[in-house]
């Protein structure tokens, strides 16, 4: 018995930092209240079987003992559907982050990728050739110049096979 009740009191040490609402904190109280009433109800039912009163041990334990059993049983349970509405609450949450995060993911590798629908946005991964500088004014001032000289050595030319 004395190795259940240290078990127990071990257990209620870690149990209790985790009481996460005050309705849930409550529900331990009275727990803890209903247990108390139970465990002195007990002591005084083993006082009673250590002085050899059994039958006045067993009426103990049947009564009073007995209801201060069944109400911290019945708080007990309250804390175990309050902790199992926290913990589906919990999940839910987790998921809808989860859900979130996968979107955000999705999104993000997709604008990495450079599927926005703009072209040169988006970081193509490929290495795009660096543009050409157009340089048509050149090509058209030498084609330009080579008929200027073309004309200048007709004109010469001409001017030479008239004599002049």
């Amino acid at each position: 018995m004395d190795k259940a009740l240290e078990a127990i009191e071990h257990e209620q040490k870690l149990y209790e930092p985790l009481i996460a609402s005050s309705y849930e904190k409550q529900t331990y109280n009275a727990f803890m209240s209903a247990w108390s009433d139970y465990m002195m109800a007990h002591a005084t039912a083993l006082g009673l079987v250590m002085e050899g009163k059994a039958i006045e041990a067993r009426a103990v334990m049947a009564g009073e003992a007995q209801t201060q059993f069944d109400a911290s049983a019945a708080r007990l349970t309250a804390l175990i559907e309050q902790n199992r509405i926290n913990a589906e609450a919990a999940q839910a949450t987790s998921e809808a982050i989860a859900a979130s995060a996968r979107w955000w993911v999705v999104a993000l590798m997709l604008g990495v990728l450079g599927v926005s629908g703009r072209p040169g946005v988006g970081g193509d991964c490929r290495r795009q050739p660096a543009a050409r500088p157009r340089r048509l004014g050149h090509r058209r001032q030498r084609r330009d110049a080579g008929r200027d000289g073309d004309r200048r050595l007709a004109r010469v030319g001409g001017a030479v096979a008239l004599g002049l």
